[in-house]
């Protein structure tokens, strides 16, 4: 089925026909996931995984790649498919797409036994699919799945890929990265473990919950920012704390999350202090520097969180490896990002506050998760400290998946090399 490349601008044709035929028919569908995302999310994330982290540059399959589901999922046919986009591409399309005539449990495992038979072609598409459905199973998973039903998904995923292995040693990888998400069937631990973790700051100073490599959550209690690090060793951590600070002037990333969350949740978002001020010892002392430089002054409020910043910032700078896995996220970005960039309307010390973040939560991390951690004894932290860091495990998920976004989009770095970015 190889064929010889077309010209770019014919390649940038072919990819908008296929992308807006299968915008026209997936509009009305969408994914299973809590807040219901567009269904055209996922072939366009298949095309992406090929193209952007795969480096595969064969128009024709990235095509198939954003209409692999269209015979499947609507009223496409194979016949409509090689009248517009020609037989190869039909051809992919139709090799993976399952008989929907057939029970669920035939369809799938047909997948597995037919998983050597198709071309490679197909291969590629099939091993895009299962990577993408595996990095949405981990961090939104169908709103309505027990977990033993989305660990089963991830153990026939991989008896499919098993059959399609040597087709893409990168595509290979990939896939074996996302199946490493796997959530485990065991109780919530007492200790806090590697693989990600999200961190609030509370009264005893930081509260984390962790997910470590087999899907169990964890919850912890700690003083000062060091001890945070050294209890996820190698984790990506996601904590709700400016990091990287400007000289003067009002960050960024501050500006865009108030548009992001105007008219919900804008006022959440601190103005955060500039790098002058990390070097001060009082709140006196700041306002006075502060007015020195002929700069805006900082509330009490914001004072307080100095002393918070400046434990991750020496981290930071101390060890610049640690800037490959600490991120700034804000909570009510992330919360926004969970239903398809609305803020919550309601302030999270309220009750209707307090259930819409914990049904969003419920819906990621499954209800008897949540609750096994609300059970634990709260020590040094509110409830709305344990919602918030759960925020942060949630975005530290993308960000390890790769799907994780900044703003702004592309982060710049402060004078002492910290990233400026709120990621979600």
């Amino acid at each position: 089925m190889a064929k010889t490349a077309p010209e770019p601008h014919a390649a940038f044709r072919l990819w908008l026909d296929a992308l807006a035929f299968a915008a026209e028919r997936h509009r009305d569908q969408r994914r299973k996931d809590a807040v219901a995302s567009p269904y055209i999310n996922h072939p366009i994330a298949l095309a992406c995984v090929l193209a952007n982290e795969a480096g595969i540059v064969d128009a024709e399959v990235l095509a198939a790649a954003l209409l692999h589901d269209t015979i499947e999922d609507t009223e496409t046919t194979g016949d409509e498919l090689r009248a517009r986009f020609g037989e190869r591409i039909a051809a992919i399309v139709e090799e993976v797409t399952d008989d929907k005539n057939l029970p669920k449990a035939e369809r799938k495992r047909l997948q597995i036994v037919h998983a050597k038979e198709l071309s490679h072609e197909a291969k590629l598409v099939k091993l895009a699919d299962k990577t993408c459905n595996l990095r949405d199973m981990a961090v939104n998973p169908p709103a309505d799945w027990p977990l033993t039903r989305r660990i089963e998904y991830f153990d026939w995923a991989k008896a499919v890929i098993d059959g399609l292995r040597g087709t893409n040693a990168v595509l290979e990888a990939m896939f074996d990265d996302a199946y490493s998400r796997k959530p485990a069937k065991g109780a919530v631990a007492g200790t806090v473990v590697t693989g990600v973790a999200g961190v609030d700051g509370c009264k005893a100073g930081w509260v984390v919950v962790a997910r470590d490599r087999s899907g169990a959550l964890s919850l912890g209690v700690h003083a000062r920012a060091s001890q945070v690090v050294a209890a996820v060793p190698d984790a990506v951590v996601a904590v709700d704390i400016p990091l990287g600070l400007v000289e003067s002037g009002i960050r960024e990333p501050d500006t865009l999350a108030r548009k992001r969350l105007a008219g919900t949740r804008a006022s959440s978002v601190f103005t955060a202090p500039t790098s002058a001020v990390l070097g001060t010892t009082t709140y006196a002392h700041a306002r006075r520097l502060l007015g020195e430089r002929g700069e805006q002054s900082i509330s009490a409020q914001g004072y307080a969180l100095v002393r918070s910043i400046r434990q991750w910032v020496d981290l930071l700078v101390a060890d610049p490896t640690l800037m490959g896995r600490v991120y700034e996220v804000h909570p009510e970005v992330s919360f926004a990002e969970m239903q398809q960039g609305r803020g919550i309307a309601w302030s999270k010390k309220s009750p209707e506050g307090a259930a819409a973040r914990r049904k969003l939560l419920a819906a990621h991390f499954g209800a008897d998760a949540l609750a096994a951690l609300e059970a634990q004894p709260a020590r040094g932290y509110a409830r709305d400290d344990l919602y918030d860091a759960l925020a942060a495990l949630w975005s530290a998920e993308r960000i390890r998946t790769g799907v994780a976004r900044s703003l702004p989009a592309a982060s710049s770095r402060a004078a002492n090399g910290v990233p400026i970015a709120i990621w979600y």
